[in-house]
């Protein structure tokens, strides 16, 4: 499948998206935080004109600066009770050239059942992977995250968040080296595993920590990467690993090797995730998550 035949607008088209997980609490990281969005403005050049997030039900127009909306809502939040924000420009008309969902929360050591926060950005695919690979180094910089990962996804557009999220997955399942916001990236099975070392798949950008890192073995993904023309390097403790360093593929023929290669890398650190409540049938989700063990598909 050509990913350029996923158009479906307004309600669905192409993007990269990149999500980062850690365990650190939000509060002290106010600054980087703020140092984030700033720098994923200043790479996308454009403006967010709609927010949603715990507090309201549906979508609001951002009446003033957007930046500045932004950096209030950090700053007056404690982090105490989970802080969700979803800031977007698409409209009703047209899909959006921006995104941004952050799923925010304190860590106590003492608490069992840690979830990581979360940080999701959207970017156009017109948009140089290596300036995304950069932005990805730079946040790992500002915040000892856990992991990373990146792929091209079927974006939607949440001003239609039904009827997108449901023909997202039906356009989703037809391919093997995308991803996808609701089934993949923020999979409730996949907050609950982070904790017991292990991710949720392979990916066309994915940034390990030194505990993942030392699970896989350095050695390993050093050699593996070599042979199959993939793009490694350590930026500090943490091993960046990326299909290709310089651009995006067209389709799922053009990587699928090296998504293998890196499925059975990851094969230790790998678990099963569980369905997402909504949109998949079971059989569609087992065969989904078996897709790199089947011929392409049909």
């Amino acid at each position: 499948m050509k990913y350029r035949d996923l158009n479906k607008l307004p309600y669905c088209d192409l993007r990269m998206g990149v999500i980062f997980y850690f365990f650190e609490s939000p509060a002290k990281y106010r600054k980087e935080i703020k140092g984030i969005f700033e720098e994923y403005c200043e790479l996308t050049k454009d403006r967010f004109t709609y927010y949603y997030k715990n507090e309201h039900a549906g979508f609001q127009p951002i009446k003033n600066d957007d930046r500045k909306y932004f950096y209030n809502f950090i700053d007056k939040k404690d982090f105490e009770r989970t802080a969700r924000i979803l800031m977007t420009n698409a409209t009703k008309e047209r899909m959006q050239s921006i995104k941004t969902e952050m799923i925010l929360a304190n860590i106590y050591p003492e608490y069992p059942g840690q979830i990581p926060s979360r940080m999701y950005f959207e970017f156009l695919p017109e948009t140089e992977f290596g300036k995304v690979l950069h932005f990805i180094k730079r946040t790992f910089q500002k915040i000892p995250c856990y992991y990373c990962c990146g792929s091209l996804v079927v974006g939607s557009n949440d001003q239609y968040i039904h009827k997108c999220a449901s023909l997202g997955v039906q356009l989703f399942r037809e391919t093997k080296c995308l991803s996808d916001k609701y089934s993949v990236f923020m999979n409730p099975s996949l907050e609950f595993e982070f904790k017991n070392n292990k991710i949720g798949g392979s990916h066309f950008v994915q940034v390990l920590s030194p505990e993942l890192c030392g699970i896989t073995g350095a050695g390993k993904i050093t050699e593996t990467c070599s042979k199959n023309k993939i793009h490694y390097e350590m930026v500090g403790d943490y091993a960046v690993i990326a299909i290709s360093k310089d651009q995006y593929p067209a389709g799922d023929e053009e990587v699928l090797e090296r998504y293998l290669v890196l499925n059975e890398l990851f094969r230790e650190i790998i678990f099963e995730m569980k369905k997402p409540r909504l949109y998949w049938k079971n059989e569609e989700w087992e065969r989904w998550m078996k897709r790199f063990d089947e011929g392409i598909h049909d």
